[in-house]
């Protein structure tokens, strides 16, 4: 594959391009690491930030009185980092994954966020089968990413850039 080539082709494709390239050296492991951890380095930022704006919604529940985390904080424990560096969804993926929310709530990230067909919200009052209310959602996930979202490509490119550099050296 021309090296030229590499570095002008766009997102996903262009890292599954690279990681196919760094198979073929020797220590292309150690440069697919290099990768994933320069890729995963950056989306960091973008995950802190989400755990901070989920944690900084305003809340009335009582659930850190009565000993159970409380959903603001098991959302933010559920926010995590994916990077794949080959295969049809090779990227870096900033998501809230429902299995490491508890049972029962794994749906209740996307009613926050107010995602199709999660954008009605009722629940009972404090446990009270007797007396339902209609939440509204408070969206913060893609809010939040869309201000990371150029820096994020800017510091993947420089990754995938760096290592693209490293490899045409080689020769």
């Amino acid at each position: 594959m021309p090296s030229d080539r590499l570095v002008r082709v766009e997102g996903a494709e262009r890292l599954r391009a690279l990681a196919r390239t760094v198979r073929q050296y020797e220590d292309g492991r150690e440069l697919r690491k290099q990768l994933r951890v320069a890729l995963k380095r950056s989306a960091e930022r973008v995950q802190r930030a989400e755990q901070a704006a989920v944690q900084a919604l305003p809340s009335q529940g009582e659930n850190a009185r009565r000993g159970r985390p409380s959903l603001r904080r098991s959302i933010a424990r559920a926010t995590q980092v994916r990077v794949r560096t080959a295969g049809a969804r090779a990227g870096v993926m900033v998501w809230v994954n429902p299995r490491r929310m508890p049972p029962g709530q794994h749906n209740l990230p996307a009613y926050m966020e107010g995602l199709r067909p999660f954008h009605r919200w009722r629940h009972p009052v404090y446990g009270n089968p007797d007396v339902w209310v209609s939440q509204r959602p408070r969206p913060w996930f893609y809010r939040t990413a869309a201000r990371f979202e150029t820096a994020a490509q800017r510091d993947a490119a420089r990754a995938i850039d760096a290592i693209a550099r490293d490899i045409e050296r080689r020769g």
